[in-house]
């Protein structure tokens, strides 16, 4: 299954971008589903939700091993857990950073749990969000497997 989202219009510095943008349905603390418009960044290692926003839709979070959060602007408090949340009619269990952070921040979906079932790409304003069957996750396995053995796998440091 494919799905084809229109990039959210965003402008800033004076450059215009499209945000990919995705609402999930995630359950909370009363086995009811809240709608949770999250930010797609596979640039991020897990999803994360401020405290303050998971507290207000009673999305329920542990905040007894306390840890933090590092990304590009520093570091925030963080509690690990984990939401339950809807893609395309299926239920999926996502490891989730819950941060709290005194500046607004939204939600966003991180590349573990998602990228492992899913493929997203972003082309010409729009996110592209395609399921991977077991099929199509073993097919790639195999052409990344074929990749590596006929050298066509660049590190990350080596310049382009």
């Amino acid at each position: 299954m494919k799905y084809r989202i229109r990039l959210v219009e965003h402008e800033t510095w004076d450059v215009s971008s499209g945000l990919p943008m995705v609402t999930l349905r995630v359950y909370d603390r009363h086995d009811t589903l809240a709608e949770v418009t999250f930010r797609v960044d596979t640039g991020a290692d897990l999803t994360s939700i401020p405290v303050a926003f998971a507290r207000r839709h009673a999305i329920p979070f542990g905040t007894d091993s306390p840890s933090r959060a590092q990304g590009v602007v520093g570091s925030v408090p963080a509690y690990r857990g984990e939401i339950k949340a809807i893609l395309g009619g299926r239920e999926h269990l996502w490891p989730c950073l819950f941060v709290d952070s005194p500046t607004k921040l939204e939600p966003v979906l991180g590349r573990a749990g998602f990228l492992d079932e899913y493929a997203g790409a972003i082309d010409d304003g729009f996110l592209l969000i395609t399921r991977l069957g077991p099929v199509r996750r073993f097919l790639r396995r195999c052409l990344h497997r074929w990749w590596e053995l006929t050298g066509q796998v660049r590190d990350a440091a080596q310049p382009l």
